[in-house]
């Protein structure tokens, strides 16, 4: 930050505020973290990334969750979802979804949770992040991913049971499995478990 400071380099004073801001959060340093990120979110309009605007919203939004200003959080939410959507970053705005999610399910609205996880569902399905052989996420939980030779993702244990139940089912004599996604032959020998 100091040297970003001398050197007048404004896109990394705001990436270091944000960052500020974020260790701040985690630290439930609630006085020094909002104003981090409204001075990240000053600069980042000032220069015009509105990446790091994604960024630091998404911030301000989970510091007025954690400090339960519901409509403040749903506020600041709904402008990084709107930028996310503007420059077609389907990540952050899976991150926006998933948050709005969390801020519904607080207040108890189990309708707007439900299509909230719907959305989430078709931004997921859009970015591939589904694990073909049993319909679950991939990242959602701590698991190994395997990456197939036909470029699709599946759980290490998927590609595993999909081994082993190739193998039960041809009498172990096929050294071929079908890819969950896109049905492809792929060598078994490729799968590495």
């Amino acid at each position: 930050m100091k040297l970003a400071l001398e050197d007048g380099d404004r896109p990394t004073q705001g990436k270091c505020l944000c960052c500020f801001a974020d260790i701040h959060r985690n630290g439930n340093d609630v006085q020094a973290r909002h104003p981090r990120y409204e001075a990240a979110v000053s600069i980042m309009v000032e220069i015009g990334d509105r990446y790091g605007q994604i960024e630091a919203l998404s911030g301000m939004a989970k510091t007025m969750l954690a400090m339960k200003q519901i409509n403040k959080a749903l506020d600041y939410n709904a402008k990084a979802l709107d930028l996310a959507n503007n420059i077609g970053n389907k990540m952050h705005m899976l991150r926006c979804r998933i948050l709005l999610t969390d801020i519904y399910r607080l207040v108890g609205d189990t309708r707007m949770v439900a299509e909230e996880q719907c959305r989430c569902r078709r931004l997921q399905e859009d970015m591939q992040l589904i694990c073909r052989a049993c319909n679950k996420c991939l990242g959602e939980s701590p698991n190994h991913l395997e990456f197939l030779p036909c470029c699709h993702l599946v759980h290490n244990r998927c590609a595993y049971e999909t081994t082993r139940r190739s193998s039960s089912k041809n009498n172990r004599s096929s050294k071929f499995i079908s890819c969950p996604t896109c049905s492809k032959d792929v060598p078994k020998d490729s799968v590495y478990l």
